[in-house]
């Protein structure tokens, strides 16, 4: 108890802290102070919502903010960048200590960010603990561990070990498909569109190529990437080297692994307790160590070499060495742990099992877990990808329990729960299957006892119409008719609370209206009925509206709005709905399309001008030309005069781009 606290994190001034603090400092005016900070703004949102796979280094502020006009104030800022503001709990990291930590290490008291209250934290930070040797525990909540165990247990079996899964996935190739195929919502470091396309192309096979993409796909690895993708054989040309490195796993030179660096220094005479000290220094750039260990490696290493016989020239054998100490250095920088990749790879062809052999409880618990998170854009996505597994989700409809979703075995599917809609509240499912035991004839029943007990309001009941909830009493655009009808009956202009008391002759559209309306009225005068019967109004005057046809069209639009996807396909349709549009870090828009014709799903960049012209939205139906351009990416050059200027180059890829289109159908959300 004495020795566990959570480790101190230094809070320190990010860059629209900094440049507030030095435009404080050297009096900017405010509105150029103002128009800079919504452009740091703008950067500093892209990082928070950067890929996993991604890191800061991949963004380049001067994509966000304008470096012609305003680099020299962002320069100015940097020496204000890194000062430290806060003192704060670390957010996972735990010292575990056992002796006295208030004695022997130091504690003090801040402020927790998560919970506002006061906290003991001891006086070391995550990135120094290793010096003072102090054993630092990680608590991190891990939401693919939890999704396991809600499988397993929908399943109805007690989970796997490690070695019982390595055996069944053995030559499974139902589990590695998964991989291949892209099906990879919710398997554990694939998720990410980036990571899924990746995983396509290297196709791994088995638990051991699984380790090496996990660690190959981190962002410092990009450099050597492509090979490793490839399955290109690759190696230094330094047998003694490549020997090390290699073995029946890996059977080219790349360096993924912290452990196989320590090999090598291993091979070179190192203590193998000395080798992670080692390596850890050389990626935080400490010289001090970095010299001794070159002083004693390249003596160690040429000897090695010799004994080989790889060559018998001394200074030859002194080169090679020099070029191996380079690899280890740039290497250290990127080289994962291959314990922390295995486990990863654990956790991952766990869920690739359990989805390839147990669809069915796979995606029931992925969609309620999601659904109960209230991520409602994953729910979406993991509907789509169950489609194309031939996974089934019934609609949600009038009378069934939508409460949450559930498994049919028989018919292979799963049915619907209403809290995945868009904007659907938590309660209405209850509230409308408390209805299920009711015997409706008419559709104006049904709305009234949902008015009377407050299941819903107007727009749950306008959304729950549009994806045909209440198919069984008409088709859409009939049953919006009698809603219209109904709230005429009910209530006063623009409200679904106050009932009508009278109504006005004049409000009467015809005579059999006003015929309908005198027979349930206590009192009737030459302007206005009173004292009427709304229901029994409405009851009678529902059989007057005759079936309104809904286009397809329509309804294929109602379903991409609040449901966020569709299954529906018209063949040699020329049209495409408007699934999602998102804007990547530089602004530039990528719509996200779904063939009516096909059934099949694009994501395609835009024209900039034309979509901030005509912006699209979630439920747009369109038709639009696609043109095939050379690709281009920003690069920095040096002009004669020493000044940098940025300039597009093509690279010699093409892509596709909608630069026109006619939107058919508009969506009617459109935030």
């Amino acid at each position: 108890e004495e020795g566990t606290f959570d480790l101190l994190a230094l809070g320190t001034l990010k860059y629209k802290s900094a440049f507030k603090m030095y435009a404080r400092v050297y009096n900017l005016d405010p509105q150029l102070a103002n128009e800079v900070t919504k452009q740091i703004d703008e950067y500093e949102n892209a990082l928070k919502h950067m890929e996993d796979d991604e890191t800061e280094d991949d963004y380049d502020i001067f994509d966000y903010v304008d470096k012609e006009k305003y680099g020299y104030l962002i320069e100015g800022c940097q020496k204000y960048r890194g000062i430290v503001d806060t003192l704060k709990s670390h957010p996972c990291g735990t010292l575990c200590y056992g002796g006295d930590a208030i004695e022997d290490v130091g504690v003090i008291m801040v402020r927790s960010e998560s919970t506002g209250r006061e906290c003991f934290v001891a006086l070391q930070e995550s990135s120094t603990i290793d010096e003072f040797g102090y054993l630092k525990q990680d608590y991190l909540v891990v939401d693919s561990i939890g999704l396991t165990y809600d499988i397993y247990k929908e399943i109805g079996i007690e989970p796997m070990t490690v070695n019982e899964l390595l055996e069944v996935i053995d030559g499974d190739k139902a589990t590695w498909d998964i991989y291949a195929n892209g099906y990879t919502m919710c398997i554990n470091q694939v998720e990410k569109q980036k990571t899924t396309q990746k995983a396509m192309k290297y196709k791994p096979q088995n638990i051991s190529e699984l380790c090496q993409f996990i660690a190959g796909i981190r962002p410092s690895f990009q450099s050597m990437y492509n090979v490793f993708e490839s399955r290109k054989h690759f190696d230094y040309g330094i047998k003694a080297f490549d020997d090390v490195v290699q073995d029946k796993y890996m059977t080219s030179s790349f360096l993924l692994y912290q452990e196989t660096l320590m090999k090598v220094l291993g091979f070179a005479g190192f203590p193998m307790s000395e080798t992670y000290t080692i390596i850890k220094a050389i990626s935080k750039k400490k010289e001090y160590v970095i010299n001794g260990a070159k002083e004693k490696f390249i003596p160690n290493f040429t000897q090695a070499i010799l004994d080989t016989k790889e060559t018998n020239d001394y200074n030859v054998a002194e080169q090679m060495s020099e070029k191996v100490w380079e690899i280890i250095k740039s290497s250290a920088q990127y080289g994962f742990n291959a314990s922390h990749s295995y486990c990863m790879a654990i956790d991952s062809v766990t869920l690739a099992w359990l989805k390839a052999h147990y669809p069915l409880e796979f995606y029931k618990c992925a969609l309620q877990r999601y659904t109960d998170k209230g991520n409602k854009d994953k729910v979406v996505a993991l509907k789509k990808e169950m489609m194309l597994l031939g996974v089934d989700l019934i609609p949600v409809k009038f009378g069934d329990d939508n409460r949450g979703f559930s498994i049919n075995k028989e018919r292979h599917i799963i049915n619907q729960t209403m809290t995945s809609i868009k904007n659907m509240g938590r309660h209405v499912a209850d509230n409308l299957y408390s209805l299920k035991d009711n015997k409706y004839s008419k559709f104006v029943d049904i709305l009234y006892d949902i008015w009377r007990y407050k299941c819903c309001n107007k727009t749950e009941l306008d959304m729950l119409i549009k994806i045909n909830y209440f198919s069984d009493f008409g088709n859409i655009n009939t049953l919006l008719a009698k809603r219209d009808m109904f709230n005429w009956c009910m209530f006063n202009k623009s409200s679904t609370t106050d009932t009508k008391k009278t109504i006005k002759v004049a409000d009467c559209k015809d005579e059999y209206v006003k015929f309908v309306v005198s027979k349930h009225c206590a009192k009737q005068s030459e302007k206005q009925f009173n004292g009427i019967d709304n229901l029994a109004i409405a009851q009678e005057l529902e059989s007057t509206i005759k079936t309104i046809k809904t286009d397809i069209l329509q309804e294929l639009s109602y379903e991409v709005t609040y449901l966020g996807y569709t299954d529906k396909i018209i063949p040699n349709s020329p049209y495409m709905a408007v699934l999602n549009v998102e804007k990547n870090k530089y602004g530039t828009p990528f719509v996200t399309l779904y063939s009516i014709a096909t059934g099949a799903t694009s994501t395609i960049k835009m024209n900039r001008v034309s979509y901030e012209s005509l912006p699209l939205y979630q439920g747009d139906i369109i038709e639009c030309m696609l043109d095939v351009k050379p690709k281009r990416r920003k690069i920095t050059e040096k002009a004669e005069d020493g000044t940098e200027k940025s300039v597009w180059i093509e690279t010699g890829d093409y892509e596709t781009v909608i630069n026109n289109y006619v939107v058919r159908l508009e969506t009617e959300i459109t935030n």
